[in-house]
């Protein structure tokens, strides 16, 4: 979860993430002016993004594994050379099936998941779908396909890739939001004896009418496609997914909010790995403190804070908590006990403030205001401590 405020660079986090991860092959990928270290080309003419993946990533020619693989574009400061590498300069020849095994899929503030469910892309989650359906037809049902299309129909029913597919998508629409008033359904619209699962087509649902992809709402668009790759992930185990999520809380009312909070949680536990950048302190839980990422500019310069139950453990010590009373394992479930929605506000200001109670809360800011001070201006936050001894914990 990364987290802080508006312009501090999590955008620019989540989209070196997809472009080195996503669907299109990285060299291919045209820099912008933006991309460019402080947007100066000349004195920054070489950038790189580096991943380093707890198993082996690539296998070389020579039959070398590499866990560490970037992407440099203008090496050497030649702005016509892009290169995948091993981090040290070694180039690195990676295929899209290579690639394929780990790859990220970003949600952008757009919120359009058209492109997810076509097969312009043969990277599209529909398409990669389609990929494994047709593997497991081909081997399973191959002279049964053979038929007529009506029982190809039937076929499809009998794969328990297909069928074990989309009962789990349809499990996992069934916790939906209330409200939505969408779903998404399957078709066979077509017969493409090359690869019969491009004959399924998905399509969006209003009871029994059909409707476009344009009528969803866009917080329903995101929660259908996290429920496809969910389901995806579930059934197809040797392939890995970093699913990344920009502001996952936009254009969803509060409790909506919680609920899909809750929902990426699952869709961890199911072993996906999930990025989002927010706004909402719904998505920052002391609970999952490793995985909370603060991020943000000093000099113009992006930076993070990432802690760990040891980290924030050994600090409370040094801070005068006696030794018998904190441990990396219960000073986790201490803070998230503690913790209150707006009291967590203050992890996106530039300053915080912190008082005793209501009193100091309310008193300060009109104060302030009288003299012409505007606190939100400023990056300012008052955090209400709900007590004078509590001020130490925060």
């Amino acid at each position: 979860v990364l987290f802080g405020p508006n312009n501090a660079g999590k955008s620019n986090i989540l989209s070196a993430i997809d472009r080195l991860l996503g669907e299109r092959y990285p060299t291919y990928i045209e820099m912008l002016e933006s991309d460019f270290f402080m947007r100066d080309k000349t004195a920054h003419p070489t950038t790189s993004i580096i991943a380093r993946f707890s198993e082996p990533y690539h296998r070389d020619r020579q039959g070398n594994t590499h866990n560490v693989v970037g992407v440099t574009y203008g090496y050497n400061g030649n702005p016509t050379e892009n290169i995948l590498h091993n981090g040290l300069g070694q180039k690195l020849f990676i295929s899209n099936e290579d690639r394929a095994t780990c790859q990220s899929f970003l949600i952008d503030a757009e919120r359009n998941i058209q492109s997810a469910f076509n097969y312009g892309s043969k990277y599209s989650l529909l398409s990669k779908f389609s990929h494994q359906i047709h593997k497991a037809l081909s081997a399973e049902h191959k002279e049964e396909l053979s038929a007529a299309f009506n029982q190809i129909k039937s076929s499809f029913e009998k794969t328990s890739e297909f069928s074990g597919f989309f009962d789990r998508f349809s499990d996992a629409l069934k916790g939906a939001v209330k409200g939505f008033v969408h779903s998404l359904a399957v078709d066979f619209s077509a017969y493409d004896p090359n690869n019969y699962a491009k004959s399924l087509r998905i399509y969006a649902k209003e009871g029994d009418s059909i409707r476009s992809f344009e009528e969803f709402g866009t917080g329903e668009q995101q929660v259908l496609l996290m429920a496809f790759v969910k389901a995806y992930m579930e059934v197809f185990t040797s392939e890995s997914f970093v699913l990344i999520i920009e502001e996952p809380e936009a254009h969803l009312h509060p409790l909506a909010q919680k609920w899909l909070k809750e929902y990426i949680v699952e869709m961890c536990s199911a072993g996906i790995q999930v990025i989002v950048s927010t706004h909402s302190t719904d998505f920052i839980d002391a609970e999952y403190l490793d995985g909370l990422v603060r991020v943000y500019k000093e000099g113009g310069v992006t930076k993070a804070i990432q802690l760990s139950k040891d980290d924030l453990s050994s600090f409370c010590v040094a801070s005068g908590v006696p030794e018998d009373k904190t441990s990396p394992e219960s000073v986790v479930d201490f803070y998230a006990t503690k913790l209150f929605a707006d009291q967590l506000k203050g992890m996106f200001a530039e300053t915080i403030i912190l008082v005793e109670g209501e009193t100091e809360f309310f008193a300060i800011p009109t104060y302030l205001k009288r003299i012409g001070f505007s606190m939100a201006e400023h990056g300012m936050e008052i955090i209400n401590c709900r007590g004078k001894t509590a001020i130490p914990l925060f």
